[in-house]
């Protein structure tokens, strides 16, 4: 009888440690892969903010310009995160390479709209 008591105890406690390391790995997973999509999105809307801060200066920035910084700041993510980056990216948040424009554009959005804030 304690040997199959013990043996039901070891079983649940292989399958908690299991559950719990799973649990912290994928956590530690995508906040690492949410961290490097965050940096890169501020690394990129810095390097357009140049051409945008430029632009408006000279009173000649279009929705169509508008509209070609934001998909040139979503580009320029996806270069600095690089293939691996994209993958884990995918991984992590379930979209594929086609739509991964869709997640990050909101990111640089928001970002714009941060660095509008400070000015």
């Amino acid at each position: 009888m304690i040997e199959i008591g013990s043996t039901i105890l070891m079983a649940v406690l292989g399958w908690a440690l299991t559950s719990y390391v799973r649990q912290k790995t994928n956590s530690a997973f995508y906040a690492e892969v949410i961290l490097r999509l965050l940096d890169a999105v501020a690394a990129a809307v810095k390097d357009v903010q140049q051409f945008v801060d430029a632009k408006e200066k000279s009173g000649a920035f279009t929705d169509a310009e508008q509209a070609a910084a934001k998909c040139r700041a979503v580009s320029t993510t996806q270069s600095l995160l690089g293939p691996k980056g994209v993958k884990m990216l995918t991984k992590a948040v379930g979209v594929n390479n086609f739509s991964m424009g869709n997640f990050i554009g909101p990111y640089v959005e928001a970002e714009v709209r941060k660095l509008r804030k400070k000015e």
